[in-house]
C-alpha cells in the first residue's frame, strides 16, 4: 500500500496495514466498505 505524501497521520497507517497484511488475512473488513478477499488472484 502506499499513501501520497502530506496524507494525515501517513506512518501511522502504513505501520497499521503492514501489521494487518503480516497476519496474511484471508478477508479484511475495513469498516464502511465491503470485504476485501486478500488472497492472490
Amino acid at each position: 500500500m502506499s499513501l501520497r505524501e502530506g496524507f494525515p497521520r501517513r506512518d501511522e497507517h502504513l505501520v497499521a496495514f503492514r501489521a494487518i497484511r503480516a497476519e496474511r488475512p484471508v478477508v479484511m473488513i475495513p469498516g464502511h466498505n465491503p470485504p476485501m478477499d486478500l488472497r492472490p488472484a
